[in-house]
């Protein structure tokens, strides 16, 4: 499985209503969402009411990618036990380090094989508390990590 994308402090907002059944979102020019091939998942939600998304009852999360057209993204609605919802014109989109991106990332971790050329040269993502660190993988038993340090 490939991993999600990621960008830091990705973020634009909506320049047309999204409605509830809509599978691509418009953003006003402007945005720092990604462009590359892949998705990712970003948090859709009203920031002049709600700073913070998480007291948004509608917010909601959605997994995006580039349409190829500028400022338009294919979108998979009511992510990660989100409601499928309208989203006024303006409302935030932001790209966030959420739960599923947290799984997508063990799942990765999970099936990353290394070779013993690898031990202390090869990177890979770990989740620690609620951020994400690169750590060197230190020991090699059976083509998998199985210990690692931050680096």
């Amino acid at each position: 499985m490939a991993a999600f994308l990621r960008k830091n402090f990705a973020h634009g907002s909506l320049a047309v209503q999204l409605t509830a059944i809509a599978t691509q979102m418009t953003l006003n020019a402007g945005h720092t969402l990604p462009t590359d091939a892949g998705s990712f998942r970003v948090v859709i939600w009203n920031m002049v009411a709600f700073p913070n998304p998480a007291d948004d009852p509608d917010a909601e999360v959605v997994t995006a990618s580039y349409s190829g057209v500028p400022n338009i993204y294919n979108i998979v609605r009511a992510q990660e036990d989100t409601l499928q919802v309208t989203h006024a014109v303006g409302s935030e989109v932001a790209l966030h380090y959420t739960a599923g991106v947290s799984e997508d990332d063990l799942d990765w971790l999970g099936s990353k094989k290394v070779n013993e050329a690898g031990i202390g040269n090869d990177m890979v993502p770990v989740v620690s508390g609620s951020n994400l660190v690169y750590k060197k993988i230190l020991e090699y038993d059976s083509g998998l990590a199985v210990l690692i340090a931050t680096v």
